[in-house]
């Protein structure tokens, strides 16, 4: 349903597959942030969202918190997930000296996110 997703996520576990002193462990980050734009792109062109004017183009975290203030009920405790994962992505991205348990967390939580927004795309479609 999301391939640029996909692919992204699978590119991202590989290379948090490498040694712990192989990487530069805040590149994941950078890919993380990336990868929830173009997840939210994704999401536009399926028509599961239209974000607001209000919002400035590329504005991932808006339109994410837009998204499930209209098709949840309990819109509150994701749009709190959403910020600590962006807050979190955020701050690895600008620390240079992050490590691979700072990069994992960093793509299980993005994974998370992608994983609650889709089920509750699933869960409004079906009705629940």
């Amino acid at each position: 349903m999301f391939p640029a997703t996909n692919t992204a996520l699978k590119r991202i576990a590989e290379y948090c597959s490498q040694p712990d002193d192989a990487g530069s462990w805040f590149h994941v980050a950078t890919s993380c942030r990336e990868l929830l734009g173009s997840f939210v792109r994704e999401l536009h062109s399926l028509g599961a969202v239209t974000p607001i004017h209000e919002l400035k183009q590329g504005d991932t975290k808006g339109i994410l918190k837009q998204l499930v203030k209209e098709r949840s009920s309990a819109s509150d405790n994701l749009i709190d997930l959403i910020q600590a994962i962006w807050s979190y992505v955020q701050s690895t991205v600008h620390r240079q000296t992050a490590s691979k348990q700072d990069a994992l967390r960093t793509y299980l939580w993005t994974g998370l996110l992608i994983s609650e927004i889709w089920m509750l795309l699933r869960a409004v479609q079906n009705g629940d």
